[in-house]
């Protein structure tokens, strides 16, 4: 078909995400840092401001930031999975990429651990 590889998603947890070489036939690589959208929309409410802070029922912090036609929501602390990149490298893992995405200037980003799903059991 062509591909000569693929990014798996960071928002699998630790065994699913270790597993996927042995089984692929490709190359793989994954994003291990740097601010990845919680979901990207064609719609937003009217109630959301662009670039500004906003808190989800459970107090979690996002904001909102719209590319072409596109709204993406972005949580206000950054993934992290560079500390896991050892473990992913002998898991066969050959491709690590750092997104970096511009922060509106008055997006204060909070200092999390950035791990994800990594420690959860995903069904």
């Amino acid at each position: 078909m062509g591909f000569s590889g693929a990014i798996v998603s960071p928002e699998l947890d630790q065994d699913t995400f270790l597993s996927l070489p042995e089984f692929s036939p490709l190359p793989l690589g994954a994003v291990i840092k740097g601010n990845w959208p919680l979901s990207i929309s064609r719609t937003v409410s009217d109630n959301i401001k662009l670039d500004q802070l906003f808190s989800s029922p459970m107090g979690e912090n996002c904001w909102v930031s719209k590319k072409d036609e596109n709204y993406w929501v972005f949580p206000g602390w950054q993934l992290d999975l560079s500390t896991k990149k050892e473990e992913m490298i002998k898991a066969g893992y050959s491709v690590f990429i750092d997104m970096d995405e511009n922060i509106p200037k008055n997006i204060i980003m909070k200092k999390r651990p950035g791990l994800w799903n990594w420690k959860l059991r995903l069904l």
